[in-house]
């Protein structure tokens, strides 16, 4: 498939698949927990049913269902991602997006397409941040041609490939292409949905560790256009009682323009990636088990 193909892709016959598939369903449904279920279900806004599987149990059970099973191929990697996608608790899609992570490496700029249906599957920030750093900037890094799709999905209307856009070279530091991310961070700046306004200062901050001085004047030239996320006094207490306090020169707006903050109130972080929080703060236990 060609790396911006849009068509859904077919799943590869792959017996490595098929095998991680059946340990998979049979090893995480006999560890399944109605009760904590219903409450990871509720706080990620029932995008999709859970088993109930808290994240330290699951990643010992991932453990189990892969070992002693081969190095897989690309093939393998695209057959296993659809088939756990293809199943609706939401513990699979997790196994799914952690084995690509492991194993992008052994992916051509080929399985993009794999990725993109996975982003806009059943898409929430959960599963989504964890395909745009951890296997579309992979892959972009390996292959520089596929930049030109990370131009081409900044514009996309669908938020979540957007989003991707946004947030795929969230983990290059000193590798980051500046020009592109601000130029993207700019096409979106007056995004009204809350998920881009994020996405954009999560990657501006990230960027921010390796060169403050590109980001400050970044934001102070464009402090017209970008959309603050909500206003917040320099330190305030959440009505779950923590104190949230803004960095000395902000986040939604950086350097010489007013401080924001995301305020850490469970709504809040319910819809949003604890590192792109400045605050850290003690989630709900359903968060425990619903991220990884």
């Amino acid at each position: 498939m060609r790396p911006n193909d849009q068509r859904p892709p077919g799943a590869p016959r792959s017996a490595l698949a098929a095998l991680l598939t059946r340990r998979l369903t049979e090893t995480y449904g006999a560890a399944a927990d109605p009760e904590q279920a219903g409450r990871m279900a509720a706080y990620m806004k029932g995008v999709a049913p859970f088993l109930g599987i808290r994240t330290p149990l699951r990643r010992e059970l991932s453990r189990a269902v892969t070992k002693d099973t081969p190095a897989p191929t690309e093939a393998d990697c695209a057959a296993l991602a659809l088939r756990c996608w293809g199943l609706a608790e939401r513990e699979y899609h997790y196994f799914a997006a952690d084995y690509l992570r492991r194993h992008v490496s052994r992916c051509s700029s080929g399985f993009l397409p794999v990725v993109r249906h996975l982003i806009v599957t059943v898409p929430w920030w959960d599963t989504v941040d964890t395909l745009a750093a951890h296997t579309v900037g992979p892959l972009v890094a390996a292959d520089p041609r596929l930049a030109a799709v990370m131009d081409e999905w900044i514009g996309d209307d669908d938020l979540w490939i957007a989003r991707t856009a946004l947030l795929h070279q969230l983990r290059y530091k000193a590798a980051t292409d500046a020009d592109r991310l601000f130029a993207h961070c700019r096409r979106q700046a007056s995004h009204p949905d809350f998920f881009i306004r994020k996405a954009i200062g999560w990657a501006l901050r990230e960027y921010a560790k390796t060169d403050p001085r590109a980001v400050r004047a970044f934001v102070e030239a464009e402090r017209t256009t970008l959309s603050p996320c909500r206003p917040a006094r320099p330190s305030r207490t959440s009505d779950r009682g923590e104190i949230h306090s803004t960095p000395s020169w902000g986040w939604g707006r950086i350097g010489g323009m007013s401080r924001y903050v995301f305020l850490a109130v469970p709504s809040a972080v319910a819809d949003a990636p604890k590192a792109a929080v400045h605050a850290v703060v003690h989630a709900p236990a359903a968060l425990d088990g619903a991220r990884s």
